[in-house]
């Protein structure tokens, strides 16, 4: 809790900061705020990039967890653009968000390092005695809200809760810590395992009936001080970003 708190005031204090600041932007140079899932980092740099190439408008990412985000924006009452990991998470904004569009989708997988010591091979073997689970933090991330509605809809909710070993902050963290060999496992996205980052990552395919597809959707912020930038750089996201989103093994409709 105490780490939640710090992580999401440091972030309204830097988002505040740079705003009233003005950062080094030319003063004829517009600049939106944009607040990402961490874990669409790779595309959105992307299209941040592209975006920019075409028009003069500056593109700002905050990278954080979801949920985490949502609640700097709620607390600073700043912000343009808001691309969590999950719909979820924009219909718990409710009326800070003016309107948002479909990008692509996220689906979960379990994954597991690629020598899997452990013969992971379903989600029944997760839920064995002993198994060093990692999910994302449902008050943190949209990973985390998903992780918890597979193992409530799992029929092995018991085993998988009591495996649980930590609770990370962002689905990059759960990534991170199976890399490293912390855990035998974790809940994470599947467009995750394309990043060269995570190359030493295999995935487990969760059952289509237990697993949770969730879809990314871009949304213009009722906090935004430039709408119409705003929506210029959603619209893009949401037409030419699928693309790159494809691109990176992100699903879609």
């Amino acid at each position: 809790m105490l780490k939640k708190t710090i992580v999401s005031l440091l972030l309204g204090i830097f988002l505040v900061g740079v705003i009233f600041t003005g950062g080094c932007t030319r003063k004829e140079e517009k600049k939106i705020f944009v607040f990402s899932g961490k874990g669409l980092k790779i595309a959105i740099n992307e299209i941040k990039d592209a975006f920019e190439q075409k028009h003069r408008i500056k593109i700002h990412v905050i990278y954080a967890g979801g949920i985490t985000s949502l609640n700097t924006i709620k607390k600073t009452g700043k912000g343009d653009v808001f691309i969590p990991g999950s719909l979820e998470v924009i219909k718990k904004a409710g009326g800070l968000v003016d309107n948002h569009q479909y990008v692509a989708l996220h689906t979960a997988v379990i994954g597991v390092h690629k020598e899997n010591s452990k013969n992971i091979l379903s989600l029944d073997d997760v839920a064995r005695p002993g198994m060093r689970l990692a999910v994302g933090n449902e008050k943190t991330c949209s990973m985390g809200a998903v992780a918890n509605m597979i193992i409530q809809k799992s029929g092995l909710k018991e085993q998988l809760i009591q495996n649980i070993v930590i609770k990370a902050s962002t689905s990059n963290e759960v990534a991170d810590l199976i890399v490293q060999k912390e855990v035998d496992c974790g809940i994470m996205w599947n467009d995750m395992l394309a990043l060269p980052k995570y190359k030493d990552i295999r995935g487990v395919q969760i059952p289509a009936d237990n697993n949770t597809i969730t879809e990314i959707h871009v949304a213009v912020l009722a906090t935004s001080q430039d709408k119409a930038s705003a929506q210029v750089f959603a619209d893009f996201v949401a037409s030419e970003g699928k693309t790159v989103f494809k691109k990176y093994g992100f699903g879609e409709k």
